[in-house]
C-alpha cells in the first residue's frame, strides 16, 4: 500500500540530493533553484507523513493497539531531522559571508544524504513489515479506500507536488491501476484533478496508453 507514494518520495529525495551536489551555493540563481526543490521535497515529506498517520496508522493503532505506534513515533523523529535541514537552508539564505555559505551548503548536502539513508530504511520497513500488518486487519478494498481518502483530503498544492514526483517514477500499468482505484473510491473532483495532472505532467507517449487503459478497463 506504500509502494507508489514511496516511489515518488524516492524520486524527490534523489533528485534533490543530486541537485544539492552540483549547486554552487554562492550563485544566487543556483541556490534559489535548490531552495525551491528542497521546499517541494520537504512539503511532500511533511504532508505524506501527516496524512498517512491520520488516514492509515491511527485507525490501525485503534484497531490493534501497538501495531502502528512505533511508525508514528518514527514520524516525529523524522520531523525533527527535517527541521534541522530547514534550519540549515535558512542559515544559508541569510549568510553574508561566501565561505560560511559554502560551508553551510556542504553541511546541508551531507546531512541530507544522511537523512535519506535513514528515510530509505523507514520506507523499507513500512513496505516490508507494516503493510503486512495492514493486510491482517483490512481487506484490499479497505486499503484502497484509505488511499482514496488521502487523495480526497489533499489540497491542490499537495496534489500538484505529489503527482510531480510520483507519476514519472511509476510504470504505465501502476499509474492506470492507481488512477482506476481513485476513480472507484474517491469523489469525482479528486479523480478528475488527478487525471488532469497526469495528462499535464507525463509525456504524451506515456500518458496516451494510460488514458486508453482507463477508458477500457475502469469505465
Amino acid at each position: 500500500m506504500f509502494y507508489n507514494v514511496h516511489k515518488g518520495l524516492r524520486n524527490a529525495l534523489f533528485t534533490t540530493t543530486i541537485l544539492a551536489g552540483e549547486t554552487d551555493f554562492n550563485n544566487p540563481a543556483e541556490l534559489e533553484k535548490l531552495e525551491k526543490a528542497w521546499g517541494n521535497t520537504f512539503s511532500f515529506l511533511d504532508f505524506h507523513g501527516h496524512h498517512e498517520d491520520r488516514h492509515c496508522n491511527e485507525p490501525l493503532e485503534a484497531k490493534a493497539p501497538g501495531s502502528a505506534k512505533y511508525c508514528m513515533d518514527e514520524h516525529i523523529r523524522i520531523d525533527k531531522k527535517i527541521d534541522n535541514l530547514n534550519g540549515i537552508v535558512a542559515e544559508m539564505r541569510t549568510a553574508t559571508d561566501a565561505e560560511e555559505r559554502a560551508e553551510l551548503g556542504y553541511k546541508f548536502y551531507h546531512d541530507l544524504n544522511l537523512f535519506i539513508s535513514e528515510y530509505i530504511h523507514h520506507m523499507w520497513d513500512e513496505e516490508a513489515n507494516l503493510s503486512n500488518v495492514f493486510m491482517q486487519y483490512y481487506t484490499v478494498g479497505d486499503i484502497m479506500q484509505m488511499e482514496a481518502n488521502i487523495v480526497a483530503s489533499l489540497s491542490p498544492e499537495e496534489k500538484a507536488i505529489g503527482m510531480q514526483y510520483m507519476l514519472p517514477a511509476m510504470t504505465k500499468n501502476e499509474i492506470a491501476e492507481f488512477l482506476g482505484g481513485i476513480r472507484n473510491n474517491a469523489p469525482a473532483p479528486a479523480y478528475n484533478g488527478m487525471v488532469e495532472a497526469a495528462s499535464r505532467i507525463l509525456p504524451s507517449e506515456k500518458w496516451q496508453p494510460i488514458e486508453a487503459k482507463l477508458q477500457e478497463e475502469y469505465r
